[in-house]
């Protein structure tokens, strides 16, 4: 009894943490990045905090390797926003791919990524992913994606819609020289020209008669025809275009930096030092953002403390009917023996030894 007063009592007072669990969110302000000053970062946080019914807390770091280690190394904070360049140096798998997310403008692809630390809770996360997924479907956070510069937020390695990819300039090779083709005149014949006299031929008849012929009018000699020449026929000037061999740019291939093993020591005193692991100091930051318990706990919180008055209540009554209980099996057990002893004393024989 005693064993499920303490389990009850453990549960009721473990249940508020259970609903008014936090969530902390940490980034680097810094230009090409999600958020380029502390007023976007706290609106965002608040949309998380709206949509997901939990307390969202702001952390700001100087550095992506600090924001690291209060990430993984003391879990102080749950999301984090950093660059791909510095995942790409990380072991893979070190974080949980949350979100990534399209710009208005180009270039459309984020250069930086939503992520998780490892062992938070996979259903919280979820629900952090259907939130951004359906940030640009609702009027209200649609104004903070367009502060943000965000067209919208998807899935970690979704590729760049086409209704967002511009048309990029095509590279066309330049105009060939014009190639001239002259075509040879075709000869014309010339005609001969006929000369005319004036003297008239005679003419006799079959018995050689000279006959008189009338004389002719003389016809007009003709002007000297020049002999006809064709002009030449200009050419049409055909551009026959000559493609040129574009050379391909060949990707080099670019080692990617090994990165240095770094001794886990605790970070010098800056805008936010790395505490130590025996002694982490309490989460009080002036950039914190605080926000009240929601009131829907009062009445549990009452309900809760009658049911365990009501179940304190029950195990005392039980506990008093059980000593009840014990005094009066101890006062039977005492009668039983003072009778067996009367009953030999009268009759001079044991009852018991009869059977």
């Amino acid at each position: 009894m005693q064993k499920l007063i303490f389990c009850l009592v453990a549960l009721w007072l473990a249940w508020p943490v259970a609903a008014h669990a936090k969530l902390t969110l940490g980034t680097v302000l810094g230009s090409g990045g999600l958020f380029a000053n502390e007023a976007q970062v706290y609106r965002f946080a608040a949309v998380l905090e709206g949509q997901l019914a939990e307390e969202v807390r702001v952390r700001l770091f100087a550095d992506e390797a600090t924001l690291n280690q209060w990430l993984s190394r003391f879990r102080q904070v749950d999301l984090a926003v950093l660059s791909r360049a510095y995942l790409e140096r990380r072991p893979s798998g070190e974080f949980i791919l949350v979100a990534e997310y399209f710009r208005s403008k180009p270039p459309r692809l984020s250069s930086d990524l939503i992520v998780a630390r490892q062992g938070r809770n996979m259903r919280l996360i979820q629900r952090i992913q259907d939130v951004l997924l359906a940030m640009d479907a609702q009027p209200d956070t649609q104004r903070v994606l367009r502060d943000l510069g965000v067209h919208r937020f998807t899935l970690p390695g979704t590729p760049v819609p086409v209704e967002l990819v511009t048309p990029s300039a095509v590279n066309r090779p330049p105009p060939a020289d014009p190639v001239v083709i002259w075509t040879a005149p075709v000869p014309v014949a010339e005609p001969r020209p006929v000369l005319l006299s004036d003297e008239q031929p005679e003419i006799t008849d079959r018995a050689g008669t000279q006959v008189a012929v009338a004389p002719q009018p003389r016809v007009k000699e003709p002007a000297a025809v020049s002999p006809a020449v064709k002009p030449l026929r200009k050419a049409k000037l055909v551009a026959k275009p000559v493609a040129k061999p574009v050379a391909k740019p060949v990707a080099k291939p670019v080692a990617k930096p090994v990165a240095k093993p770094v001794a886990m020591a605790p970070p010098a005193t800056v805008a936010e030092t790395a505490p130590t692991m025996s002694s982490l100091p309490p989460l009080v930051d002036p950039q914190v953002v605080e926000v009240a318990a929601p009131s829907i706990g009062a009445p549990f919180l009452v309900i809760g403390g009658l049911l365990l008055v009501a179940l304190l209540a029950a195990a005392g009554y039980m506990l008093l009917q059980l000593k009840r209980l014990n005094g009066v099996m101890g006062a039977i057990a005492e009668q039983l023996p003072e009778d067996d002893e009367n009953e030999v004393a009268a009759d001079g024989s044991d009852p018991r030894m009869q059977g």
